[in-house]
């Protein structure tokens, strides 16, 4: 298992691309204190276009008259 402090990756990446630190500051503090748990969810625009169109796979979308 990898520790790394997020935090002081991302600042030092805004360093080095001379970025003003200040509007990044929560994003940077958000990954230094954690989150809360979550699961996500992410769907794919491809497998969208196939429930959509009811096709088999998604080669054959551009050949699917929509």
């Amino acid at each position: 298992m990898w520790i790394v402090d997020w935090g002081k990756v991302k600042g030092r990446a805004i360093e080095e691309m001379v970025l003003p630190a200040e509007p990044y500051e929560w994003h940077i503090d958000l990954t230094r204190f954690g989150t809360i748990k979550h699961c996500g969810f992410g769907l794919g625009f491809e497998r969208m276009v196939l429930f959509a169109t009811g096709i088999d796979h998604i080669r054959y979308a551009r050949r699917t008259d929509l």
